[in-house]
């Protein structure tokens, strides 16, 4: 008989995600995110009012490990004599802090009209061929031992 055993996952360091202005003025707050190590993350940029997305400096799409991360979103200030024109998904004020973001938040309970329902099948699909894939390595290291 042949037993297999699980370990249970450990919590990874938090992510921090930043956005700034080019002179490293924080222009809306942070967002932290959690998770357990090796899960993925995905951090959002999102359209401020009165900013242009520049940049992001550090790792928006990575796994949680060990040691916390830090994703800055930089951003340029709009001159005030050019007219700004909303995204499709809307804006955010900056002084209020809401955010909308430019795609579609994987943490929403219910998918937006956003045209991109096939995005959340084809992230099920590779998790599943990911604990598979994962599954059947395990049974062969097992079966090796």
């Amino acid at each position: 008989m042949t037993y297999v055993y699980t370990k249970n996952p450990t919590v990874g360091a938090d992510v921090i995600v930043q956005y700034q202005d080019t002179k490293g003025n924080t222009i809306s707050p942070n967002i932290i995110k959690t998770g357990n190590i090796e899960d993925s993350y995905i951090t959002e940029k999102f359209t401020i009012e009165g900013y242009t997305y520049k940049e992001v400096i550090g790792n928006s799409m990575r796994t949680f490990i060990t040691d916390p991360q830090t994703a800055i979103y930089v951003y340029t200030k709009n001159d005030n004599k050019k007219s700004i024109k909303p995204s499709e998904s809307g804006t955010i004020p900056n002084s209020v802090g809401q955010r909308k973001p430019n795609n579609s938040n994987i943490y929403t309970k219910g998918l937006a009209e956003t045209g991109k329902k096939n995005s959340i099948l084809f992230m099920i699909l590779g998790i599943t061929t990911l604990v598979v894939g994962a599954y059947i390595f395990n049974k062969k290291l097992v079966n090796n031992n």
